[in-house]
């Protein structure tokens, strides 16, 4: 009577569905609410960063119509749906992430019996994109700021110095920076998982640093003339002045990972296990280096292994690891030598 009173239903449509033995599943696909209302009610519930929010908002808005019925969202509308976004499959897996959460808040409802896409094998998941494994040294990445003009120079140093994710660096402020022990606050844009506290700050990067440090109020944001679109294209322009079109902005934290592992600490030279582990990584980052041709030292790699005492020791775990030794780690004892040089 309500679905009359309203004109959702009309008396014929009524009778044909009495006549038929249909007037339950008439009944209930009149009192179940549009996927219109539910979805508007899931993105409501959401406790996430506001710019995720905005993300899911756009996309969930563009795949399911205020008026769809919630009896359609089943496997085979989710694989037609995903297939006429007409996007990469990159993002298509952003897309069909966002279909899977609110697919969970319909079926923590009880409108739907499961959930169609964590069910396994009814919903295609878009390939996945080869794993990126582009790093560089301390030297591309102080080349490629050079490259690039304020303040995108030191948003770069930062970057690549920190590891920082782009969205991170654009939302820190002034205060964010300890320039006195030179670690930072990254905060956590997307998630809090994300958020980071005391993360070193890579000495190359200071002097980048230093001016806007100086002149920003400490609840400043730290680069507020730089947006998402410009940061990438200012990095597009120095990554091709320095001939390193691979370098992506996105592959900072990936350099700065590697580099940690190369850089030995005070524990690692005291536990001769855990120098193993690291001379086992530096094997590996100097035939990384050997085979690409780069006209980089081991010496700049291990950054702050600066000793006599600590140079024999890496030496000495070479010769045990490795035979007679990686012959740029056993130069370690005559540093003067150059270990890697450029390929013709």
């Amino acid at each position: 009577l309500d679905a009359l009173d309203a004109k959702r239903l009309t008396v014929p449509q009524v009778f044909d569905a009495y006549r038929l033995n249909q007037l339950p599943a008439l009944i209930a696909d009149t009192m179940t609410p549009t996927l219109g209302a539910l979805r508007d009610a899931w993105l409501a519930s959401l406790r996430n960063q506001p710019r995720t929010i905005v993300g899911y908002t756009q996309k969930i808005t563009r795949m399911v119509p205020d008026d769809m019925k919630a009896s359609a969202f089943n496997a085979g509308w989710c694989v037609d749906t995903l297939a006429n976004l007409g996007v990469s499959d990159g993002t298509a897996r952003q897309y069909l992430h966002v279909l899977s959460l609110f697919g969970d808040y319909l079926e923590g409802h009880h409108v739907l019996d499961f959930n169609p896409v964590r069910k396994r094998g009814l919903v295609r998941r878009p390939k996945n994109n080869a794993k990126r494994t582009v790093w560089h040294t301390v030297e591309v990445d102080h080349a490629l700021c050079q490259a690039a003009t304020e303040p995108f120079r030191s948003c770069f140093a930062l970057v690549h110095a920190t590891g920082a994710e782009r969205d991170a660096v654009l939302a820190m402020r002034r205060r964010d920076i300890d320039a006195t022990a030179w670690t930072c606050h990254i905060p956590g844009t997307k998630t809090k998982t994300r958020d980071r506290k005391g993360v070193p700050i890579e000495s190359w990067a200071q002097p980048f640093l230093r001016d806007v440090l100086r002149t920003t109020l400490p609840d400043a944001l730290l680069f507020p003339t730089i947006t998402r679109g410009t940061i990438q294209t200012a990095h597009m322009s120095a990554r091709t002045a320095i001939k390193r079109p691979e370098y992506q902005l996105r592959d900072a934290r990936h350099s700065y990972a590697v580099r940690a592992i190369l850089r030995p600490t005070a524990g690692q030279l005291r536990e001769g296990a855990d120098l193993d582990i690291a001379v086992r990584a530096w094997l590996r980052a100097a035939a990384a280096l050997r085979s690409r041709g780069e006209a980089v030292t081991v010496t700049s790699l291990l950054l702050e292994m600066a000793t006599a005492a600590e140079r024999a020791a890496i030496a000495a775990a070479s010769d045990r690891l490795n035979g007679d030794g990686d012959k740029e780690l056993r130069a370690l004892r005559n540093p003067g030598e150059t270990w890697l040089r450029k390929k013709k």
